[in-house]
């Protein structure tokens, strides 16, 4: 039984990010762009049986500080925000995730 799913989508995504090399240095809205994209169309894949937020919100973490940004998820209300966004189509469903990832990003992490 296998519980993640090789999406061939999912590769080519992670691939484009790395060749952005990972969106590092990008400025605060470009990057809220990306990722707003990035998880939306990683969360329709759908590749957990279950956990699929959470694991995404935990790859984000990652990624986001990787990135140079401080993220917190406390700004976002689950069942208010996120949630409801798994049952949007494409456009609906970007646009709410801009929202939440321009609450949840933070300021540039500083040395």
């Amino acid at each position: 039984m296998h519980y993640f799913t090789h999406f061939p989508e999912a590769d080519k995504l992670f691939t484009q990010r790395e060749a952005k090399n990972w969106l590092e240095r990008l400025f605060r809205e470009a990057l809220i762009d990306e990722f707003a994209a990035l998880f939306g169309k990683l969360n329709m894949m759908h590749p957990f049986r279950e956990g699929n937020g959470r694991a995404l919100r935990l790859l984000f973490e990652f990624i986001i500080v990787n990135a140079g940004y401080e993220i917190s998820w406390s700004a976002v209300d689950e069942k208010s925000s996120l949630r409801p966004t798994f049952f949007l189509r494409w456009p609906l469903m970007y646009q709410r995730l801009v929202a939440i990832f321009d609450k949840s990003i933070g300021a540039p992490i500083t040395d």
